[in-house]
């Protein structure tokens, strides 16, 4: 019996349409984009607060990809919890996602002038 392939909630769609790598350039290319406009929202909180929204759903799609890693539970320390490097190095994610619910938080109290509850 063949193992069935179970795939990413939000980006099941990219592979079979652009490939692995398609989908790698995809995902990469709007890493990029939605960086740079969180460093230019240092200058303009409306780029910064679209910078934020767009690195939250990047980073929601490829957090999704987390349980579906090929390898990604280390088999010889039991499986899960125990994550192989395929796992680990996109947990980074989690915690840009983080970062990034934090950003849009700090652009949107600027671009509309709310006093700050610190």
């Amino acid at each position: 019996m063949a193992a069935a392939i179970v795939l990413p909630p939000f980006i099941f769609w990219t592979i079979p349409v652009l490939g692995i790598h398609g989908t790698s350039i995809l995902l990469g290319t709007s890493e990029w984009t939605f960086g740079s406009l969180l460093l230019l929202g240092f200058w303009n909180k409306k780029m910064g607060a679209l910078g934020a929204l767009g690195s939250i759903a990047t980073f929601i799609s490829t957090v999704t990809i987390l349980p579906f890693v090929p390898d990604g539970w280390d088999a010889g320390a039991g499986g899960f919890p125990a994550m192989g490097m395929n796992a680990a190095f996109l947990l980074k994610d989690l915690v840009l996602l983080v970062v990034s619910v934090y950003l849009l938080r700090e652009d949107v109290i600027r671009a509309l002038n709310l006093p700050r509850k610190d």
